[in-house]
């Protein structure tokens, strides 16, 4: 478990689920992911997760939670130990729980994390290019616009950290 502010970052459990599951079928949020929602019955849905629960081929996923309270997650995927990387991403699914400073705190525990326990030089996100508050959010951790993409009809924002720069803004904080 990682703990900051009262930001926690734990494991995902199979209580999650139905959180989850609310999540990924609101049509907001998943605009906001570049996701399409689920349109899949919630007992269908509670097997996959169930299944996919500590898949290491998913990389690592973790839970948000603020005061007991699962608010979101965020993860790391895509790693490439040739190049050093990783890619990495942060939700808050509650809506009353955005713009309180717990995406910035959740998405630096992590950036702790993955830099402390992994040989990673180098972190990269990709996000809308009109999702103006998570680019903020990743900013606020030290996170720079590389360039952008267009995938599949949608315009994203590619931004880059890596460990050399972080160990500066660390040693600033």
């Amino acid at each position: 478990m990682i703990l900051t502010h009262s930001v926690l970052l734990r494991d995902k459990a199979v209580a999650d689920a139905a959180c989850e599951y609310a999540w990924q079928t609101d049509r907001q949020l998943c605009r906001l992911n570049a996701t399409e929602p689920l349109n899949i019955p919630y007992n269908e849905y509670e097997i996959l997760y169930i299944a996919n629960l500590n898949n290491p081929a998913l990389g690592i996923q973790l839970a948000i939670e603020i005061n007991g309270r699962h608010i979101g997650n965020c993860a790391a995927y895509n790693f490439d130990p040739v190049h050093g990387s990783v890619e990495i991403g942060v939700i808050i699914g509650n809506a009353q729980d955005r713009y309180k400073g717990y995406g910035p705190a959740a998405v630096k525990k992590l950036i702790d994390y993955i830099f402390s326990q992994r040989d990673i030089r180098k972190l990269n996100l990709k996000t809308l290019k009109d999702n103006l508050a998570a680019q903020r959010c990743f900013a606020k951790c030290g996170f720079q616009n590389k360039s952008e993409s267009l995938i599949k009809g949608q315009t994203f924002i590619l931004m880059e950290l890596n460990r050399k720069d972080y160990k500066k803004i660390s040693a600033v904080v």
